[in-house]
């Protein structure tokens, strides 16, 4: 799960576009059902509508969708949109890709013009990294549509999310990676960094993480395709449900924010770490809303912060 942020960031997408919505005669419908919405957004099972029942949100229009969803996962190479309409409405799409040299445009297996279906149905979005590079490039998927009268036209309606490559071949050693093996580069910090770091911040996920530990990182290791941190557990002070070893432990890293000043984490350094788990699969991974806080800066005060005010609220779990 991508953490009660995401949740809150649907919470925010709803309300947010509320005062601005604007009806149609058209019942069209546009989304994402919760099933597909849970591979990029891990456990979160919510459908993520951009048109409902003709009614629009216009935050599609704005950036802050892109820079509150995490990257989508590099193994995830499509995604399965449903819509469905009333009355004749002509669809239009496109696609943009931000950089091919790390991902291709993205293709669909409908016509990129036609008309939306009375009954509902599926159409796939895919968007295959080159294998070339690693890095993070822009999915941009425009959609417009116009009754056949001519009497409604919406959009285009712009959805932008951020997409995670891999190259094909890897080698990592303890000082970083070797570029002339594996073509390319591990995946940069963000040239602009969101992340919040301050105690209030830092006590609240506490509550909101499922494990806390104090860890040494020891190298960054690919597994599968993915990259994964191993870390040497010097102290736990949060277990969730997932087992966690007693000395060293993976962990899936899953996003690029998670240190305070968004690096990627030194070879052995100290850190307080904040992360979550799958429970699915069985194991724990850091995220865009998980923390590794310096130890020897922040992390030690803020363990001692925590033990003097220790005060989540209860879980509720549905």
């Amino acid at each position: 799960m991508a953490g009660l942020q995401t949740r809150h960031f649907l919470k925010a997408f709803i309300l947010f576009s509320l005062p601005f919505l604007y009806n149609c005669s058209a019942k069209l419908n546009v989304y994402l059902e919760a099933k597909e919405v849970s591979r990029f957004l891990y456990d979160l099972k919510t459908n993520l509508y951009l048109v409902r029942d003709g009614i629009v949100a216009p935050v599609l229009k704005t950036p802050i969708l892109s820079s509150m969803i995490p990257p989508i996962d590099h193994r995830i190479k499509d995604l399965k949109f449903r819509f469905n309409g009333t009355k004749k409405v002509q669809y239009s799409l496109n696609f943009k890709s931000s950089n091919e040299t790390i991902m291709r445009h993205p293709t669909t297996n409908i016509r990129l013009t036609g008309l939306v279906p009375r009954k509902t149905k599926v159409f796939r979005v895919k968007f295959p990294c080159t294998g070339k590079v690693t890095g993070e490039a822009l999915l941009t998927i425009n959609i417009s549509f116009a009754e056949v009268t001519g009497s409604q036209i919406w959009g285009p309606l712009s959805l932008t999310l951020r997409r995670n490559c891999v190259a094909d071949k890897h080698k990592w050693t303890n000082t970083g990676w070797n570029s002339s093996e594996q073509g390319g580069s591990p995946l940069p910090p963000p040239k602009i960094c969101n992340k919040r770091c301050n105690r209030r911040h830092v006590m609240r996920r506490f509550c909101l993480s499922d494990f806390v530990i104090k860890a040494r990182m020891e190298s960054e290791i690919m597994k599968n395709g993915l990259p994964r941190l191993r870390v040497r557990i010097l102290r736990m002070y949060k277990q969730g449900r997932v087992k966690i070893n007693n000395r060293h432990q993976l962990l899936d890293k899953r996003g690029m924010e998670i240190t305070c000043s968004c690096s990627n984490l030194k070879v052995n350094k100290v850190y307080l770490i904040l992360g979550k788990e799958d429970k699915r699969r069985r194991l724990l991974y850091l995220d865009n809303f998980s923390t590794a806080v310096d130890w020897s800066k922040n992390g030690k005060q803020y363990i001692r912060a925590n033990r003097k005010n220790n005060s989540c609220p209860q879980r509720r779990t549905p």
